[in-house]
């Protein structure tokens, strides 16, 4: 069976982390992620790139 390649990620794997210690968490890289995702739900289309011809 082939290796699987890694995927390198800015996002911080949160997966096992109850939602109740990632409000308490101050960890820069855990508030950036979240406020990258906060600001994806906000705005998706804006995370789309394209051009108009």
């Amino acid at each position: 069976m082939a290796d699987t390649p890694e995927i390198e990620t800015d996002l911080v794997d949160v997966t096992d982390v109850p939602l109740s210690r990632l409000r308490t968490m101050r960890n820069p890289a855990v508030d950036q992620a979240a406020r990258r995702l906060v600001d994806e739900i906000d705005d998706p289309q804006g995370n789309v790139g394209g051009h108009e011809s």
